[in-house]
């Protein structure tokens, strides 16, 4: 009895687990994603000089593997309700899976199109859609995963400069810490 319990378990899981992988492929096309195998970069440099010249705001919490800045997605905007966040991970395929359980958390009508050629795209998988003069974009380059939400140009500044320091960083060696943003943090 207990071994006819055992089997229906992994049968259960291991379909649950089947279901879960296609459904990623079918809902991102996770399987035809390009730089899964790209080299973990490390010690990325975020210039302060980038950051204030959007008047950003570094949140408490952020640290060298996770940051988040507060940006203005407007003119009007004293909040700082738009944000600039990436997390540094150990390789680029975990970058990836955490895109898309990212994507995953989004609510159906929320989740924005994937991001071809054709249109404006940075990283090597992006997710993005402009909503009333705001891009809300999401990206992997290497072993980095980026979000942002500000105004349209700006957030188009930001992630075409940010994509530049990601791709000319040095490659991260296994025998070094986990890898790292390299910024100034308070």
């Amino acid at each position: 009895m207990y071994n006819k319990f055992l089997k229906v378990i992994l049968v259960v899981i291991f379909c649950y687990s089947f279901d879960y992988s296609s459904a990623q492929n079918k809902n991102f096309d996770y399987e035809n994603w390009t730089g899964k195998n790209e080299n973990a970069k490390n010690n990325i440099e975020i210039p302060e000089q980038l950051m204030s010249n959007y008047n950003a705001i570094l949140s408490k919490g952020s640290n060298p593997q996770s940051f988040f800045y507060k940006v203005s997605i407007d003119d009007n905007d004293k909040l700082k309700t738009g944000r600039f966040q990436a997390c540094v991970f150990l390789s680029s395929e975990d970058a990836q899976l955490g895109l898309v359980n990212f994507l995953n958390e989004l609510t159906t009508a929320n989740k924005p199109p994937r991001l071809t050629n054709e249109d404006y795209i940075v990283g090597d998988v992006a997710f993005g859609t402009i909503l009333n003069g705001t891009l809300f974009l999401i990206f992997t380059r290497n072993n980095v995963m980026v979000f942002l939400h500000a105004e349209t140009n700006k957030a188009k500044e930001i992630a075409l400069e940010f994509d530049k320091l990601i791709v000319k960083s040095p490659d991260w060696n296994k025998a070094q810490t986990k890898p790292s943003f390299n910024m100034k943090i308070n």
